[in-house]
């Protein structure tokens, strides 16, 4: 885990994918086990695009297609995307802002449910960080 152990989320994502780690070893507390696992990787790895192409989110965020297994296979894409842009390719850059800016599993959209620790849950406008809190 060495290697991964201070990665971004993508590159983490990948390692956890191909075997090469376990993702329960990755999360917020080891005595929170709920909070742990390859699902926290991957989701994690939608907050690393959403913070790198500037839309500003919470760590407890949510919205698109984070929280869905079925979904893996596009954070794959996604995070070989943001692997490769962080080695200097442009064209890989250039597809990861193109998808963002066109699919909406991958970008909030302008609102995101938010779980906060503080005990709020409810949907959260981007732009003016004002909540809908859930009755």
């Amino acid at each position: 885990m060495g290697e991964v152990a201070f990665s971004g989320a993508s590159a983490v994502w990948l390692a956890v994918r191909s075997g090469e780690v376990e993702g329960r070893g990755f999360g917020v507390d080891p005595e929170l086990p709920m909070l742990r696992g390859g699902w926290l990787v991957r989701d994690y790895v939608w907050l690393e695009v959403a913070h790198r192409l500037g839309v500003e989110t919470l760590l407890w965020d949510g919205w698109g297609a984070m929280g869905r297994w079925g979904e893996s296979a596009l954070a794959d894409e996604v995070a070989h995307l943001v692997v490769a842009a962080d080695a200097g390719d442009g064209g890989a850059e250039e597809e990861l802002a193109r998808r963002f800016a066109c699919d909406g599993r991958l970008a909030p959209g302008g609102r995101v449910y938010c779980a906060s620790p503080s005990g709020y849950r409810g949907w959260v406008d981007l732009g003016s960080r004002v909540g809908e809190p859930r009755l």
